[in-house]
């Protein structure tokens, strides 16, 4: 996963979030790397957000 070119998937953008591959023989999707860093982002965040409130 590269959010900078070379993309690592064709048709797959770094922004795309849960794409039809389109040269995929069955039903495929794609995620791209800044939609998941986005995903990842959140989860941190709200991680250590129980991490403060907690014991």
């Amino acid at each position: 996963m590269n959010a900078v070119p070379p993309s690592g998937i064709a048709g797959v953008e770094a922004n795309d979030d849960v794409v039809k591959m389109e040269n995929a023989s069955n039903d495929c999707y794609g995620i791209g790397a800044l939609a998941i860093g986005n995903i990842k982002y959140k989860s941190q965040h709200d991680c250590l957000k129980l991490m403060y409130t907690s014991r």
